[in-house]
């Protein structure tokens, strides 16, 4: 039997940061993967995502290079040397975490885990062989999967997970129904748009994006409308048929009207929600408190069984590969003890009595979405004074010259203090800029102090301070009279 200080179950982000950040203070760690290292962040999630939007983008504006006098004809893109170039992507990426892993003296195990008592875990890899190892602590980070749902034909030939979209050349792929208007569909949606693919979206909710702030969903919303999609809200599709020609008939209602309308798509994408990876996890006599089918943390990451913790998707409401990275430090500081934290996932302002979260949300459309720290409709539900300072994009200089220069940069301000307490961009490199944000709201940064450092001019950073200096309008209008 194997002994090791921890064993990490999940080589996604949460379960590789981990792992990474335990092997570099001494411990001697395993961690263990069923499918391959990095998760589906880096192999069917974040990273093929972006690099089909980029390579979308380059060809959108390729198509449309005659606003900057560049002429060109007869543009087309190659759909496999496409997916080549988003294959090297993943590879370069998980080769660079593998090579990590090893370089740290991490026991990289290829297979599938369960959980016994007494810190057991038996591990079936991948060649058939069974392991029997033991630790002194074990952190889960299985992530999650797609959740299906129980309709008529879900089983048909073209109906995808965004995996199989992401992982698998579709041939005949010429118009796409996405079944779902949260991250996942509308980025899928966005950078097939992009290659002039037909899009039609279905969203239940009366909004797209519906964790989002509200002005934001009808931001996107009006864009997408704008780019040419076919979206279809208070919705839900009741069945999917196999019609001529291959392709598929989806039946789908209002709920509110209960009006039903059809469409016909070469493929159907379902991207409802993601369920966490729990089968087989635990054995029988080995179980741990669950809620709502995650494993249920406390605080601090930790389990119903002693010394097990839980990171990411599996056990997080908010299901994010960064969130799950923080987490992840921050359970194997507890581990090792450590007096100070190296990431702080919400803060407590010391003028303020209210947590707030400091965790950046950025979803990859044109113009990108980035968020971090309450809206101003979430603030004043806690009861908070909010002094707020919004900013168009369309104003700034160096957005004249980008073909995506559409939406704005909100700020919100807690009034009495003046300190930052959450910021919205709808704009292009909004997920660069949101890291300022982050980072003045976790340091407790006044909208003065925001003002301290100049911006290099002409950027899109710019559109940062012209914002905050427009929360300021009203405090220099009371001190003039």
């Amino acid at each position: 039997m194997d002994e090791f200080d921890l064993i990490v179950i999940g080589a996604g982000p949460g379960g590789y940061t981990a792992a990474l950040r335990a092997a570099e203070n001494g411990l001697r760690v395993a961690i263990i993967e069923k499918r391959q290292i990095g998760g589906t962040c880096i192999n069917y999630g974040c990273i093929p995502t972006k690099a089909l939007i980029h390579a979308s983008r380059v060809f959108n504006e390729t198509a449309n290079s005659k606003r900057y006098g560049v002429v060109a004809s007869n543009i087309s893109y190659d759909k496999d040397l496409v997916m080549e170039f988003k294959n090297g992507i993943i590879e370069s990426s998980r080769d660079e975490i593998f090579q990590e892993l090893e370089k740290s003296g991490v026991t990289i195990i290829m297979g599938m885990a369960t959980i016994f008592p007494y810190l057991q875990v038996q591990v079936i890899t991948n060649d058939g062989e069974e392991l029997v190892l033991t630790a002194k602590d074990i952190i889960i980070a299985t992530g999650a999967r797609t959740i299906m749902p129980k309709i008529p034909g879900i089983d048909l030939p073209g109906v995808l997970t965004s995996t199989q979209l992401l992982s698998e050349q579709q041939e005949l792929l010429t118009d796409l129904v996405v079944i779902g208007g949260g991250v996942v569909g509308i980025e899928c949606a966005y950078f097939m748009r992009r290659f002039h693919q037909n899009i039609t979206v279905i969203e239940m909710n009366n909004r797209l994006l519906p964790p989002m702030d509200p002005e934001i969903s009808k931001e996107i919303y009006d864009y997408a409308i704008h780019d040419g999609m076919d979206i279809h809200l208070n919705s839900v599709v009741d069945k999917i048929e196999s019609v001529e020609d291959g392709k598929l008939l989806c039946s789908y209602r209002n709920i509110k009207t209960n009006e039903v309308n059809t469409v016909v798509a070469s493929h159907v994408l379902v991207a409802i929600g993601r369920a966490p990876n729990v089968e087989q996890l635990f054995s029988l006599n080995c179980q741990v408190e669950m809620v709502n089918g995650k494993i249920k943390v406390d605080k601090n990451f930790k389990t119903s069984m002693d010394h097990v913790y839980a990171v990411g998707d599996v056990s997080s409401d908010i299901q994010l590969a960064h969130v799950a990275a923080a987490q992840g430090h921050v359970v194997v500081e507890q581990i090792l003890k450590m007096a100070e934290r190296t990431v702080m996932l919400s803060t407590v302002p010391s003028c303020l009595f209210i947590e707030l979260p400091i965790v950046p949300s950025c979803i990859y459309l044109s113009p990108e979405i980035a968020t971090v720290g309450l809206s101003e409709a979430e603030a004043k539900e806690k009861g908070l004074q909010v002094r707020c300072g919004k900013y168009s994009i369309k104003a700034n200089l160096k957005a004249m010259i980008d073909s995506d220069a559409y939406g704005y940069i909100k700020v919100v301000f807690e009034e009495r203090s003046d300190v930052l307490i959450g910021a919205q961009m709808v704009c292009p490199r909004a997920t660069d800029m949101i890291g300022e944000m982050a980072t003045a709201i976790a340091n407790g940064l006044t909208s003065r102090q925001l003002l301290y450092a100049m911006r290099a001019h002409p950027t899109y950073n710019e559109a940062i301070a012209k914002a905050v200096e427009n929360s300021r309008i009203d405090l220099k209008q009371n001190k003039s009279q």
